[in-house]
């Protein structure tokens, strides 16, 4: 009986280790906030011409994550990366496949912030020193999530003005007097981009720039997307689509 007793002392002190052991990792894809601990390399990926790059595979070499853009190019991939030198392959859906190594140094914090340029020709990809992000804030944040590519969560009434702030960083650090616009489209791809609203980073914080505008469900407005910098013709543009609840039941069915 001793024993016995013995037994289900040592497992009972045992089980909180216990229950924190063991799993792999996996990637993941737009929609929440990970679920367990590690590193996130968010990211947008485009052509060396500025192009979006949807449904590419982003996969972590020597790890089993992989996660595919989505048709804004964007990505987060969540991984248990145990440190290091970190590889990332990109393959697009019409190339050839590249590699990104980033070294120990860049891989500060456990959001990794990435803009990559797939360049076809060179069979290439680099990380661009510009970031771009955006996300709703004020009155109406509590109806959208704000990953990679924003998400309205909740109803919203036709024509609620709404507040987006845009996050521009060169080399990790604020970058000022940089336009952006805020642009809308129909909820194919394939349908024009017509002109919403105009901002500026720099004057609402450092690196930052907010613009209100009217918020709509229809069938113009299905997709809004940030777009900039626009007065850089060095600097390729980037940019942050939020899908309206229209959208999520057009890409539904």
């Amino acid at each position: 009986m001793k024993l016995k007793n013995l037994e289900f002392f040592l497992m009972l002190a045992l089980a909180p280790w216990l229950s924190s052991c063991g799993g792999g990792s996996s990637g993941t894809s737009l929609g929440g906030p990970p679920d367990r601990q590690g590193i996130l390399f968010s990211g947008v990926l485009i052509s060396d011409q500025g192009r979006e790059l949807p449904f590419a595979r982003v996969t972590l070499l020597n790890t089993d994550d992989f996660v595919n853009t989505d048709e804004a190019g964007a990505f987060e991939l969540h991984s248990g990366f145990p440190g290091g030198e970190a590889t990332l392959e990109i393959e697009p859906q019409d190339g050839n496949s590249a590699t990104l190594s980033l070294p120990a140094s860049a891989l500060v914090g456990d959001n990794i912030d990435l803009s990559i340029a797939y360049d076809a020709a060179q069979n290439s990809a680099e990380r661009l020193a510009l970031t771009l992000r955006a996300r709703i804030v004020r009155s109406c944040s509590a109806l959208f999530l704000n990953t990679r590519t924003i998400r309205q969560t909740g109803s919203v009434p036709e024509g609620t003005n709404c507040t987006i702030e845009t996050q521009i960083r060169r080399n990790g650090l604020p970058a000022n007097d940089y336009v952006f616009q805020l642009q809308h489209r129909g909820c194919a791809p394939t349908d024009p981009w017509e002109f919403s609203a105009a901002g500026v980073t720099g004057t609402s914080g450092p690196g930052d720039g907010e613009v209100e505008f009217p918020f709509h469900n229809d069938e113009r407005h299905c997709v809004y997307r940030i777009i900039g910098p626009l007065n850089a013709a060095e600097l390729l543009p980037l940019t942050t689509h939020l899908h309206t609840l229209r959208k999520l039941n057009f890409d539904a069915h």
